[in-house]
């Protein structure tokens, strides 16, 4: 949680921008650690843009980004 919170304290300065990106096998936590980072972003007064992907082979893409 600690390199997340720096990521997003890194976008919430002037000019800053930026996107996040999990990769992981199925069941280790990504929906989990995206829905938080998606939290502390909102509570930071950060805009949250979502996007998905469309299935390529056996994994889809999924992402989020956040700017002020």
């Amino acid at each position: 949680m600690e390199r997340l919170d720096g990521f997003l304290a890194g976008l919430a300065r002037p000019g800053g921008g930026g996107s996040l990106m999990l990769l992981g096998d199925p069941g280790v936590g990504k929906s989990a650690l995206l829905a938080a980072a998606v939290r502390r972003a909102e509570a930071a007064g950060l805009r949250v843009l979502e996007a998905l992907g469309c299935s390529t082979g056996r994994r889809r893409v999924t992402a989020r980004c956040s700017s002020c």
